[in-house]
């Protein structure tokens, strides 16, 4: 009898073994499952975090809803003066309200530490004095086609700003408007005759700079090189 009730013993544990070892399978399928669908989840609602920012992102982005912008009506259109958003790449419209963005207002853009990415419409001609100030985000700048001045310290203390697009037809670049950025290179169209002064500030490092043989930013680069730390070379 006692023989019979360890063996009925043994087969029940093993069993029981065998039920908590399927069990376990089946829970491991069920949280597999769970992590998938958060996985999934999280690139839906939360794409623009995990994609890569580069000028052909920038480009390829949709425009921002205007709603995020604050603006006011000036002779030609439309100027931005404020951004109430957190996207990571912000394209501004041609429009708003139906009357064309000319102007990106003084520091309409200051401190917005959550872009990455910014693109100006074909409309916009300016962008003002301390637009983008402490943007320390902000990696990928890409002009539009109407882009004619760039003001002073406009992209001043950019820390992560690395590459950017700048149109031919822009004329003026302003003192220090990229002052204390992450730029390492930049090409600056042969459209530029104004320059105001140290563009950049950041003579800890060497700026290779971009541009068509015998234009003004080659002469800018011969007579300022040494002092700035400046390279040119000829596209």
């Amino acid at each position: 009898m006692k023989r019979l009730i360890a063996l009925f013993l043994i087969l029940m544990m093993i069993f029981s073994l065998t039920a908590c070892g399927n069990e376990d399978k089946g829970n491991g399928n069920n949280k597999k499952d769970r992590n998938n669908t958060t996985i999934a989840d999280v690139s839906q609602d939360d794409n623009s975090k995990d994609m890569t920012i580069s000028i052909e992102s920038v480009k390829n982005a949709k425009e921002t809803d205007a709603s995020l912008f604050e603006y006011e009506d000036i002779d030609g259109g439309i100027s931005i003066t404020k951004y109430n958003g957190n996207n990571e790449i912000v394209c501004i419209p041609e429009k708003i309200d139906g009357k064309s963005v000319v102007y990106i207002g003084r520091s309409a853009f200051a401190n917005c530490s959550t872009i990455l990415g910014f693109k100006l419409s074909d409309s916009v001609t300016l962008i003002d004095e301390n637009a983008f100030i402490n943007c320390d985000g902000m990696k990928v700048f890409v002009s539009g086609k109407s882009l004619q001045t760039i003001a002073k310290q406009a992209f001043g203390n950019c820390s992560s700003l690395f590459e950017i697009d700048l149109n031919e037809g822009l004329i003026e670049i302003g003192l220090s408007c990229f002052g204390f950025t992450g730029l390492e290179k930049i090409e600056i169209p042969s459209s530029v005759t104004k320059i105001d002064g140290p563009f950049i500030k950041n003579v800890d490092k060497e700026l290779l700079v971009i541009g068509e043989t015998g234009s003004s930013i080659e002469q800018y680069v011969k007579e300022n090189g040494a002092e700035y730390n400046l390279k040119f070379q000829a596209k």
